[in-house]
């Protein structure tokens, strides 16, 4: 700059001369003095100062303007080299989530894989044992009236392995598409497709089951099947059908027949006696269709109205009539209109229309059933009972009640022989309030369970083969819920894995209380305690002296010892928090940090109930144990009932975000049930 500066001076200097030069010779120049030219070169030499001054001004912002577009670029490629790294780790990441999925996948295969081939064994094995095929008595199907699951079933397909699954032909069918049926089979493939049991081809199935409607014939039958091996037809036909249909008469061949009603021989054992179908009550407004269970009290004691048919009965006139005049407060007819009932049968006929009868059920404690004649008349006023709450009295002990292999009807009615009649009041009355209200809560159990719907009658049918076969149903699926943040803490404790459990003890238990028989579960509250100290019955002395006391009653340990003793080393020897929080993240951390010290807590499960995602600065507390926590299903207070798929412990406690309970007060809790198991 100061040499650009010199050069321009110096050439300045010399066109000013040269200038004055020319004009001396062309007689222009005005001779001046020194000090006038001295001004004129000052001047001249800042004005051009002054123009250099603004060029360097301008040369000086067009500078820093470039210093800044250069600054800028910088940090844009600043920006785009870190973009690109975080892009490079987004796809580093997905390869390995992409081969854990491949992993998984391939895993996945290989045990499908490895489940078809051990079944392929398994048939393989059955066939070099010569049980693939059913026998055949004589040779033929002449004598298939004596079927017998031994004898008529294919157990081959149907191992304990796979479980029960089940295929509907009729779906398949052209037949069946223009039929009334169509709707039951859809809504029936929804339900078995959702247990997961549902078979795609009949060659995967354990069982086929095939629903007899008005007007089937028997070609339809066998264009569904062949011989009827491991196939269920399932009657929902009335008896006023069947006696109107022309083709009533069928030839079952090996099918398991299940019906309400028997014209031909019942094949104990083999056949399945079920509910008619009659209620067809509304799922979503269930409740407001059934009679409460309470008060006990009731306008009359007894309830019986019939009409006699013109056939003998067991249970007469006469003797209705004389438990009439014995007792005022009975409801007893025994001469009516039959209304919409079938004339011609065997036994005591119904009254009136169902609307005409809900009245009388619906008055009475208890309500007479003879056990006597056609079986859809008798299982229609059992039926009925249970709906409204009255309790059965069945007059007759051989006669063979729905699903009988699975329900133990003496806990639902009181079972009597008609020879007992002249005892039936001293026998009612001697019934207390507290076992008539437990009598009416298991059978209106039974009738949620087996008797509202096509689906109940047909779980009633699928239990019934389940007991048969010793194959388990399927086992419960857990929710899955939205995991929004899991800690995972390194323990040695082992892992629990999820399997259905069946304990031979209590299949009554299983089939007549809740939850019932439609799904397994991986514990139940049936399983009898083992002995106390089991585990130490094999150690001789010495090995004991090195093993920690085992928790006995007797043994006057109490406080922190007994604490101590519990071990803790087994799943249903710990036990996992559930907490449901709203809105309260400062209040839901607090409580966290005061139990995650807990004695035997195995895990927390946090329910967040809150619309949004917890802030990403959230300072979740350091945990000894996993922390996770999961969406339920929106913003309800029943979210804590969810069966969270992260749940490993048979004990749980759920407890809200503001609860304050010291390890004392927690301890206690789960010592109380231990210490009598």
């Amino acid at each position: 700059g100061k040499f650009a500066w010199n050069l321009h001076t110096e050439y300045s200097r010399y066109d000013i001369f040269e200038k004055a030069e020319l004009r001396k010779q062309r007689g222009l120049l005005d001779l001046t003095s020194e000090t006038d030219k001295d001004e004129q070169i000052s001047e001249d030499v800042s004005r051009i100062r002054t123009s250099v001054r603004k060029e360097l001004q301008i040369l000086e912002d067009e500078r820093r303007k470039f210093v800044q577009e250069v600054t800028s670029k910088k940090e844009e490629v600043i920006k785009l080299t870190e973009t690109l790294k975080s892009l490079r780790r987004d796809i580093s990441s997905a390869k390995a989530e992409l081969n854990s999925l491949h992993d998984a996948l391939s895993k996945k295969l290989q045990v499908d894989l490895s489940a078809k081939e051990e079944r392929r064994d398994i048939i393989v094995f059955n066939e070099e044992l010569g049980r693939t095929s059913p026998t055949k008595p004589g040779g033929d199907d002449s004598l298939v009236e004596y079927c017998e699951m031994e004898s008529c079933f294919h157990y081959s397909s149907c191992t304990v392995r796979f479980g029960l699954t089940v295929y509907l032909p009729q779906l398949s069918s052209a037949t069946a598409k223009s039929s009334q049926v169509m709707q039951l089979l859809t809504e029936m493939s929804q339900y078995l497709d959702r247990k997961g049991i549902l078979a795609p081809s009949a060659s995967e199935a354990c069982v086929n089951i095939v629903y007899l409607t008005s007007g089937t014939t028997q070609g339809q039958i066998d264009s569904f099947i062949s011989d009827g091996t491991n196939t269920i037809l399932v009657d929902l036909r009335t008896t006023e059908e069947k006696m109107a249909d022309s083709k009533s008469e069928l030839n079952f061949k090996r099918l398991i027949y299940a019906s309400h009603s028997f014209e031909s021989s019942f094949r104990k054992g083999y056949d399945i006696t079920m509910f008619p179908e009659l209620l067809h009550l509304n799922m979503n407004d269930y409740w407001r269709q059934l009679k409460p269970l309470l008060p006990v009290e009731r306008k009359h004691f007894l309830h019986f109205h019939g009409n006699p048919s013109l056939r003998k009965v067991t249970v007469s006139v006469s003797m209705l009539t004389r438990l009439k005049e014995a007792l005022k407060n009975v409801d007893i007819v025994v001469k009516c209109d039959v209304g919409d009932s079938v004339k011609d049968v065997q036994g005591w006929q119904l009254c009136g229309t169902a609307a005409d009868r809900e009245k009388g059920y619906q008055e009475a404690i208890f309500s007479l059933v003879p056990a006597e004649g056609n079986p859809t008349l008798v299982y229609t006023r059992l039926l009925e009972a249970l709906r409204w709450g009255a309790v059965p009295v069945i007059l007759g002990q051989g006669f063979p009640l729905p699903f009988n292999e699975i329900i133990d009807w003496r806990q639902v009615t009181v079972v009597m022989a008609a020879q007992q009649f002249n005892d039936i009041h001293y026998i009612l009355s001697s019934f207390q309030e507290e076992s008539i209200v437990e009598m009416k809560r298991r059978g209106r159990f039974l009738l949620e369970t087996y008797g509202r719907s096509p689906q109940a009658l047909t779980e009633g049918i699928l239990s019934v083969m389940n007991k048969r076969l010793s194959t388990l149903p399927p086992l419960t699926k857990p929710y899955k819920g939205a995991v929004i943040l899991k800690k995972q803490t390194q323990t040695n404790l082992p892992t629990t894995e999820r399997f259905g459990t069946q304990n031979f003890t209590h299949f009554n238990d299983i089939y007549n209380l809740p939850p019932g028989p439609v799904f397994s579960y991986p514990v139940d509250p049936f399983t009898p305690p083992l002995v106390s100290g089991h585990q130490y019955a094999s150690m001789t002395t010495e090995q004991l002296r090195y093993q920690p006391q085992h928790v006995i009653r007797d043994s006057g340990v109490t406080g922190p010892e007994f604490t101590k003793l519990l071990l803790g080393n087994r799943p249903y020897e710990r036990y996992t928090i559930v907490i449901l929080t709203y809105q309260r993240t400062d209040v839901l951390l607090s409580t966290i940090e005061g139990i995650k010290y807990a004695s035997f807590l195995d895990k927390i499960i946090v329910v967040w109930n809150n619309a949004m995602d917890p802030p990403k600065d959230t300072e979740w507390p350091a945990m000894p144990i996993p922390l996770v926590v999961v969406r339920g299903k929106g913003n309800s207070l029943n979210n804590r009932f969810l069966p969270f798929e992260e749940i490993e412990t048979e004990c749980v406690l759920s407890m809200d975000d503001d609860m304050i309970l010291g390890e004392e007060q927690l301890s206690f809790g789960f010592r109380f049930p231990h210490e009598y198991n």
